[in-house]
């Protein structure tokens, strides 16, 4: 039977992705609209980040519980995502 959980390392690299997103997320927000060439570079490594969160997760994770129905799983799994953070946006969670 085939192993459908991501090993050690591979669990590694979605952790360091995630944190990276996380943490240069955090960076950003407290940014306050001082947006200078730096916040512009964070927001390159946030993008980076966050795609690579997706495809470490995607190829390590998704993609050998499900196979060719993975990249599906995965957009609604995003899309969960946007619509909690538009919610909580809406509701003023994030401040001004």
């Amino acid at each position: 039977m085939k192993e459908t959980m991501p090993t050690w390392p591979q669990t590694a690299l979605i952790v360091a992705f995630g944190m990276a997103a996380i943490v240069i997320g955090y960076y950003l927000s407290r940014m306050r609209g001082n947006w200078g060439t730096s916040a512009w570079l964070l927001l390159a490594f946030f993008i980076v980040s966050g795609a690579g969160f997706a495809v470490t997760v995607l190829v390590f994770y998704l993609r050998p519980q499900y196979g060719a129905r993975a990249f599906p799983f995965l957009l609604v799994l995003l899309l969960g995502h946007v619509a909690v953070v538009a919610v909580l946006w809406r509701i003023g969670a994030f401040g001004r």
